[in-house]
């Protein structure tokens, strides 16, 4: 059977992706994370998780890091958003849909919805995240990008995957995206524990 030119395309660019695809499926197979029931996250966040999951597979590894805070914030929102729904609290209701991901952490934090150590990884992932949505230009340069961040992920990257010998290297794009899917169990952890 003779192939377009986007099947031959499509199938030289999964030959060239299969082997990371295998080893990030067994990365994430060894973080032994099972969901077992509805989590209070809501179903929202949970297909933020898999969407991660799915963009960790992939190889998308800016997105994962992303989808991944996202998850988080998306189901301590909807925590909160319940229990306050529940007890006619409009004004924290409002303040919950309204703050970012680090005011729902310090929120979380202080109603004892986490831990200050949860506190913390969560601020973690934040700051990864921070330079992948809060692009900063150069006013002198304009449209030249500022380095605003801890490890600047922006500058690191030249090229997702570099082929040498044969072999596919780790970029920084994907150790920072592997460190964003360690989190998979501190999802578990808190959306479990989480009751209204």
């Amino acid at each position: 059977m003779l192939l377009t030119d986007s099947e031959k395309i499509v199938k030289k660019a999964n030959e060239m992706l299969f082997e990371g695809r295998v080893q990030r499926n067994d990365f994430l197979k060894s973080l032994n994370v099972k969901f077992e029931g509805m989590l209070t996250s809501g179903i929202i966040a949970q297909e933020y998780f898999f969407e991660a999951q799915r963009c960790w597979l992939e190889g998308l590894f800016f997105a994962t890091i992303v989808m991944t805070q996202m998850t988080f914030e998306e189901g301590l929102k909807h925590s909160f958003r319940g229990y306050y729904d529940l007890r006619g609290d409009k004004k924290n209701l409002n303040f919950v849909n309204s703050c970012g991901f680090n005011q729902i952490i310090d929120l979380a934090n202080k109603e004892k919805y986490i831990t200050k150590k949860e506190s913390e990884q969560l601020h973690k992932l934040r700051k990864m995240r921070n330079p992948l949505v809060h692009v900063k230009r150069d006013k002198k340069n304009e449209g030249d990008f500022m380095d605003t961040s801890e490890y600047s992920i922006m500058r690191k990257i030249s090229q997702i995957y570099q082929a040498e010998e044969g072999m596919i290297l780790e970029s920084d794009a994907e150790i920072e995206a592997k460190k964003a899917m360690k989190f998979s169990k501190l999802y578990y952890d808190i959306f479990s524990r989480i009751r209204l």
